[in-house]
């Protein structure tokens, strides 16, 4: 078929007949559970959201500007002041999305709002720190 080189693509396809049925199933199974574990791991890690997240709250901060200008630490200490600031609500949803990285429906079944008031919410709390950053003297 190939002559002289083996295709690695057909050695990896089931035979049409295995020849031990428990050792096949067997491997199907573990490759399932394995699959499975990547997905936890990944959902645990942003589930592909880390972007996302990161580019809404680009809005509120210009990379480049603030870490010239100002120390890193004062910035933080002045996020954490606005967000223990924030409504409850707006604090764990804030939280939830830009810390834990949880999708607005993760968040809306969390807190018992709809996808559509979570997004608003963060929208809300996104430009509030942007006038708060402002105010704290960041050149955003």
């Amino acid at each position: 078929m190939f002559r002289g080189r083996s295709c690695r693509c057909l050695e990896q396809h089931p035979p049409e007949k295995p020849e031990s049925l428990k050792a096949y199933i067997g491997r199907i199974t573990r490759n399932l559970a394995l699959n499975s574990l990547k997905a936890i791991n990944a959902a645990k890690r942003g589930g592909g959201t880390v972007g996302e997240a990161l580019e809404e709250l680009g809005e509120c901060a210009a990379p480049g500007s603030v870490e010239g200008a100002l120390d890193a630490g004062e910035m933080k200490r002045s996020i954490d002041g606005f967000v223990r600031s924030l409504p409850e609500k707006h604090r764990r949803a804030f939280v939830m999305r830009y810390w834990y990285l949880c999708t607005p429906e993760q968040i809306s079944k969390q807190l018992g709002m709809t996808v559509d008031s979570v997004n608003v919410t963060l929208h809300r709390v996104r430009a509030r720190l942007r006038e708060y950053l402002k105010r704290e003297g960041y050149d955003l």
